[in-house]
């Protein structure tokens, strides 16, 4: 299990780094200020960036949340119940549609469907997520969640608001300014993060 998540993870921050380099090679000697076109394969990297650090925490969480005490696992919702009410609310009868399954199945589905549902915001969210399912994570030392969560805060910008500059004016771009330099630091830290997680996961699990 950790092998495939590792394998997948680095597979995915070299796709990651793949668009930084069309960037790089798309780069004319001489030309001065980039325009929006010119740095949208870098917003497509953040984009990319995120999706990988999430897909390890689903990755894990999908694993190891299904052996999660009750108080933790009181916060996912049956599954095919609505989603709207709270997780600890349901009718007998949304047991039906899962006559002849074993407890286990059940729990493992809930918690699949759960977590296809939702999106790591930021990384308070990420480290309690972790925490459920005995990963403790320190910041000592490497100081990585701040940059972390600058580049959680713009992907949200760029899928949600196409990247728009709350500040333009005339003379600005109406996107937000991006640059290869900002992004390497992202890229960097995510996967110190990354591998300090997998880290963790092999020492408790």
């Amino acid at each position: 299990m950790f092998e495939e998540i590792e394998e997948r993870a680095i597979r995915n921050i070299d796709r990651v780094k793949n668009l930084t380099s069309l960037y790089d090679s798309s780069k004319t000697p001489g030309q001065g200020r980039k325009s929006v076109q010119d740095t949208d394969v870098l917003r497509a990297a953040v984009v990319m960036l995120h999706a990988s650090l999430e897909d390890v925490i689903r990755s894990f969480t999908k694993e190891l949340l299904p052996n999660a005490d009750q108080v933790v696992l009181n916060n996912v919702p049956l599954k095919g119940t609505d989603k709207a009410s709270r997780a600890e609310k349901f009718f007998l009868g949304a047991l039906v549609n899962h006559k002849g399954k074993t407890v286990d199945q059940l729990i493992k589905e809930s918690v699949d469907d759960y977590l296809n549902q939702i999106s790591f915001n930021d990384t308070t969210e990420i480290i309690t997520r972790l925490k459920n399912i005995s990963i403790n994570y320190s910041d000592e030392g490497i100081n990585i969640l701040p940059s972390i969560n600058l580049m959680i805060k713009r992907r949200h910008n760029i899928v949600h608001q196409a990247d728009a500059n709350a500040n333009h004016k005339r003379g600005s771009y109406h996107a937000t300014s991006i640059n290869k330099e900002m992004l390497d630091k992202w890229i960097k830290d995510t996967n110190t993060f990354i591998i300090k997680v997998l880290e963790l996961s092999r020492i408790r699990h």
